[in-house]
């Protein structure tokens, strides 16, 4: 079980340290699902306030949540490398499909051309076509929040978890913590 308390504070490091303290601590494969409570407050009924300048996407603009984790930002970053684009995002979070179409060019200029598309698909993940152009030795990066509360944390947990060497078997899934 993961409870949250709707920290804004918990960013990446700091989950990050959580889950090697547990690994430290022996744990090496969890077996049963990933359960996520975020019973920790009640979300108020707003009249809604639309303030996005027309790009919902931005983590500055993410709603509270007892889920929250590093405001469910994702860091997408394009690397020319020797002539090759590079685009990774940060976590690595498995609903999140990267197309890369941003094409290097043989300049010394980092004008900042490159864009970043993301389209929600019928199954909740989320591709974005990463686009433009990209001098020699150049890069691009910018911040999205794409994924639901939820997700974003369940896919973070696990991309962590991974990286140190742990396996989640089950699911993800909603659940109050027993009492």
């Amino acid at each position: 079980y993961l409870k949250g308390g709707g920290d804004p504070k918990l960013n990446m490091e700091k989950l990050w340290l959580l889950m090697r303290d547990l690994r430290a601590n022996g744990v090496t494969q969890i077996t049963g699902d990933l359960v996520l409570d975020r019973g920790f407050f009640v979300q108020p009924q707003l009249p809604e306030f639309n303030d996005d300048g027309n790009d919902d996407n931005k983590p500055f603009l993410v709603k509270p949540d007892s889920l929250m984790v590093n405001l469910k930002a994702l860091r997408f970053v394009a690397r020319n490398d020797n002539g090759r684009v590079l685009v990774s995002v940060e976590p690595p979070i498995a609903s999140i499909k990267v197309e890369n179409q941003v094409k290097a060019v043989n300049s010394k200029q980092c004008t900042g051309g490159v864009r970043y598309n993301p389209v929600t698909q019928a199954d909740g993940s989320v591709t974005v076509t990463v686009g433009g152009q990209l001098g020699e030795g150049c890069s691009s990066q910018t911040y999205l929040s794409l994924l639901d509360h939820a997700t974003y944390t369940a896919g973070a947990v696990r991309a962590i978890w991974k990286e140190l060497g742990g396996s989640i078997q089950g699911r993800d899934r909603l659940a109050p913590t027993p009492s």
